[in-house]
């Protein structure tokens, strides 16, 4: 192998290996452990994408640095009901 093809799987590993460390520093579930919540609260029983499930353990973090006044929340609070999802706005 020449010097090149080392490097770049060195890199790929490293970068592996310092997202593993980085997870468990942060305590991120795993892409397993989202899917599984998000499919735990469902009515329709559909299976929950990838995406979803990243985007989903984003917007719980976010979650806690927005915060909506009690107009919004209600009016939030409506809208979910009205559509069938059992989450609350924040």
């Amino acid at each position: 192998m020449d010097m090149m093809t080392q490097l770049f799987f060195f890199g790929v590993l490293f970068a592996f290996g310092l997202f593993l460390i980085l997870a468990d520093i942060l305590k991120l579930p795993t892409l397993r452990t989202a899917k599984a919540m998000l499919n735990a609260g469902r009515e329709d029983k559909k299976a929950s994408k990838t995406v979803e499930a990243w985007l989903m353990s984003g917007a719980v973090r976010l979650s806690k640095l927005i915060r909506m006044d009690e107009y919004k929340r209600g009016r939030m609070a409506n809208v979910l009901k009205a559509a069938g999802v059992g989450m609350t706005g924040e």
